[in-house]
């Protein structure tokens, strides 16, 4: 039977490596800076889909800072930790390592800002290209018919006459930036690769007896759960449609899976992976590592 390798595959970049790693992040971030600012395409809206686009606006139940402050500071800090506290091989004495730590600590900061950057890139490209509006673009419109939904009279009813908008510009340009939904790529992007290595801490992939745990997949999953909340209060705050929400969630996970594997490759080859020093093994787990090693 092939032999089982604890050897810790997390090693130190170059220097020049290291330095094309970060310098390629930056760059995606100056890009991610730009294409939030470009003009989403005009797309026409026909009389017949209007009411599609006319939910009354309401506050985001996840504001956009709330989320920028979780991705920018909250998350980062806490993978910091988790990776600080946690081996990061099943070689004790290379997790006691300062180099191997090191490793760790960098592997995953890498792993997570590039997850981030291109899940955000990718987003704002089809948010540009595909130009939806959003289900209260009516309203960013004509901000006006408030008035008449209050009960001056009936609500005006969209017709192409109605075009061009003399809403805020702003909100306008916000408003054609439906597809996909930001918030679900960005909450399934950071939160999905947290879960992923909440996962591999608790070898839930490991192919022995007793592992893991219900408790373990329950936890490793909780980032996932508040990833779904988030991306689900944008459709009860009406500013996304349920495809928005859909496709955002699917893109941003598949990129955090994607780039994981890139670093974490213990994942695609089924190898067994570490644990937290504060998971006991079962009996029956370590009877069968030790069968392994021998064979």
């Amino acid at each position: 039977m092939r032999e089982i390798s604890s050897r810790n595959i997390l090693q130190l970049p170059k220097s020049s490596h290291l330095l094309i790693e970060i310098g390629s992040r930056l760059a995606l971030a100056v890009l991610l800076v730009i294409t939030e600012h470009l003009n989403p395409r005009i797309r026409d809206i026909h009389p017949e889909e209007w009411w599609l686009y006319k939910n009354h606006p309401s506050d985001s139940y996840v504001p956009a800072w709330l989320m920028w402050l979780f991705i920018l500071l909250i998350i980062p800090v806490s993978l910091l930790c988790l990776t600080a506290f946690c081996p990061a091989t099943m070689d004790q004495q290379a997790s006691t390592n300062s180099s191997s730590r090191s490793s760790a600590l960098l592997t995953c900061q890498l792993a997570y800002w590039l997850i981030i950057l291109l899940a955000g890139n990718l987003a704002n490209t089809i948010k540009v290209i595909v130009g939806r509006p959003r289900p209260d673009f009516f309203y960013r419109c004509y901000p006006d018919d408030h008035e008449h939904e209050a009960g001056a009279g009936a609500p005006m009813q969209p017709s192409p006459q109605m075009q061009p908008c003399y809403g805020d510009l702003d909100s306008i340009i916000e408003g054609r930036k439906s597809f996909p939904s930001g918030h679900s790529t960005f909450s399934f992007a950071s939160l999905g690769f947290v879960s992923l290595l909440l996962w591999r801490r608790f070898g839930v992939w490991r192919r022995f007896p007793g592992a893991p745990s219900a408790w373990q997949l329950l936890l490793g999953g909780l980032p996932l759960f508040i990833a779904m909340c988030i991306a689900l209060s944008r459709l009860a705050d009406f500013h996304h449609h349920c495809e928005d929400v859909a496709v955002g969630s699917i893109l941003g996970f598949s990129v955090a899976y994607i780039c994981f594997n890139l670093y974490y490759p213990e994942l695609k080859n089924n190898q067994l992976d570490c644990v937290s020093s504060v998971i006991e093994r079962s009996p029956s787990s370590v009877t069968f590592l030790a069968q392994q090693q021998q064979q």
